[in-house]
């Protein structure tokens, strides 16, 4: 890459120097530019490489989790999961609030889910 110190020289020097001298330097600064491109590109497609192998084990991991989550589900066969948690529901209820109504998951283990922001008690 063109050092600052030179492009300070060349921009110094345009107004006295000759043909040859001129062409030499837009010749280097050209060159400079390819290698800044070139080094730019290389950049991006690294990028690039390195968005697609995190999709790839994004996609791996979900796939793990959704398994052991089947697998855990499976243990309680009939209940139905959560929409809040994933956890087996042992019985929902609408109770009543000042608000007006709430739709109440209850676990096996006393965990209560409600509403649309999962709280638990």
């Amino acid at each position: 890459m063109l050092p600052d110190h030179e492009a300070e020289r060349i921009e110094a020097g345009l107004d006295s120097a000759d043909r040859a001298t001129l062409a030499r330097w837009v010749r280097a600064l050209l060159d400079d530019r390819r290698r800044r491109t070139s080094s730019l590109q290389g950049q991006t497609r690294r990028l690039s490489y390195a968005r697609k192998r995190l999709a790839q084990a994004s996609t791996y991991l979900d796939g793990l989790l959704r398994t052991a989550e089947e697998e855990a589900q499976a243990a309680w066969p009939g209940k139905l999961p959560c929409p809040h948690c994933g956890a087996p529901v042992a019985a929902v209820k609408a109770e009543q609030r000042a608000q007006g109504h709430a739709v109440v998951h209850q676990h096996p283990d006393g965990h209560r889910c409600e509403g649309p922001q999962a709280g638990h008690e």
